[in-house]
């Protein structure tokens, strides 16, 4: 019978692979004129946290993209939270030091990721940086194939692919902003003669819907021939000191600028108002749009269109293209899965506790507050009577072939 040499223990073994690699590449060193004192790089645990800023290209001040989107939303307060996501990517573009494709997308993916992570409803975020990352990609691929096919052209640098990213990036900027305008010329035409309008909320797609609305009524007839019932919330100031409803209320006055007779109501209101007022039809802006036609909006609007349902009242939605994002929510339990940290129920055993926050006392579990953040709700595609884009007027269910030729 052999005699078997029994095999070393394991922390042998692993002593001996560690000094067979080590060895190689002090070997591969020596060969190379290098020193070998230095220690093989092995990645512990104890990394250290993720960088939060990138060093901007000009060697000054780091670039901040949670700072940027703030100053964005707070400089203009015309601009949406994806527009808002998409220029501050288009400002990291700018300031970036990466030197080559796969450099710009990994800081632009990892600075996306951040922002997201940053805010408690990144959803709208979620939107804007999907769509410029798949702008992105199709930009690099294109600058990087060498010319028009079937030419030997080489391919342009990486400064000039940046110069050409970032002048191509402005202008679709740009025109994200400007799909509100078409959205107002499609939907405007669904206010006739007489109409009675339901609008909810602050959105300035639909403000701008029923002042082109006006516009049209004006030139026709010489003013404005239908009336509008606005919904406002509460008024209720946020953190930064500035109202929730501030939009609608700047709606409001706008229309009556007009001359288009509108009313103010409260969300408790609704039901009433639709059967009393025998309301045509209501419009609604959007924070976005789900991959099913659904909608994830300020907290009250599966509530309306609930009523609406219930009333026989047409439902429309106003959302421009950039805010349909990759999500499939299934009900309003999928919110938290979807990303969204907000606290709707405050249950309490006293009337004089101090609330805590989901990050502790004191702290919003490391995320950043933004003006005009308000809880929201999911509402479901069969409520849903159409979606008015800028692309035309579509059913929820084609909100699956707009992703289609989005992302592919």
């Amino acid at each position: 019978m052999f005699w078997r040499r029994p095999l070393p223990p394991f922390t042998s073994f692993r002593a001996f692979i560690t000094k067979m690699a080590t060895g190689d590449l002090e070997g591969n060193r020596e060969q190379a004129g290098e020193p070998t004192s230095q220690p093989l790089a092995i990645r512990t645990t104890d990394s250290k946290p993720e960088t939060t800023t990138t060093t901007s290209q000009d060697g000054s001040a780091p670039f901040d993209i949670v700072e940027t989107y703030k100053n964005l939303l707070l400089s203009d307060p015309d601009i949406s939270m994806p527009v808002a996501a998409i220029e501050a990517l288009i400002a990291l573009l700018g300031s970036t030091p990466a030197t080559t494709a796969m450099e710009t997308v990994s800081v632009v993916r990892s600075q996306a990721e951040r922002l997201r992570r940053a805010v408690p409803n990144p959803i709208p975020l979620t939107a804007g940086t999907d769509l410029f990352q798949q702008y992105l990609l199709r930009s690099l691929k294109g600058q990087t194939t060498g010319g028009p096919a079937g030419t030997a052209a080489p391919p342009p640098s990486f400064d000039a692919t940046r110069q050409h990213l970032l002048r191509n990036s402005r202008l679709f900027a740009a025109r994200a902003k400007a799909a509100r305008d078409a959205i107002a010329d499609r939907g405007s035409g669904y206010v006739l003669d007489g109409s009675v309008v339901l609008a909810a909320g602050s959105s300035r797609t639909v403000a701008a819907l029923l002042l082109r609305a006006a516009d049209r009524h004006t030139a026709r007839w010489g003013s404005p021939r239908f009336r509008v019932v606005h919904v406002l919330d509460d008024g209720k100031n946020d953190d930064h000191g500035t109202t929730t409803n501030r939009g609608g209320v700047a709606a409001v006055s706008a229309l009556r600028a007009r001359g288009v007779p509108t009313a103010t109501i409260g969300p408790e209101a609704a039901a009433h108002v639709l059967s009393a007022a025998r309301v045509d039809m209501v419009f609604v802006g959007t924070e976005v749009v789900v991959q099913n036609g659904g909608l994830l909006s300020r907290m009250g609007t599966f509530q309306l269109a609930t009523l609406c349902r219930a009333a026989g009242t047409p439902f429309y939605v106003a959302a421009e293209t950039h805010k349909i994002v990759r999500l499939y929510p299934l009900s309003q339990a999928d919110l938290p899965r979807c990303g969204v940290q907000q606290d709707i129920l405050d249950f309490r055993t006293d009337d004089d506790g101090e609330r805590v926050e989901a990050g502790g006392k004191g702290e919003a579990g490391g995320r950043t507050e933004l003006p005009g953040q308000v809880p929201v709700d999911y509402t479901p595609p069969g409520l849903i009577s159409a979606i008015i884009t800028e692309q035309g007027v579509k059913n929820p269910a084609a909100v699956y072939d707009m992703l289609l030729d989005i992302y592919t």
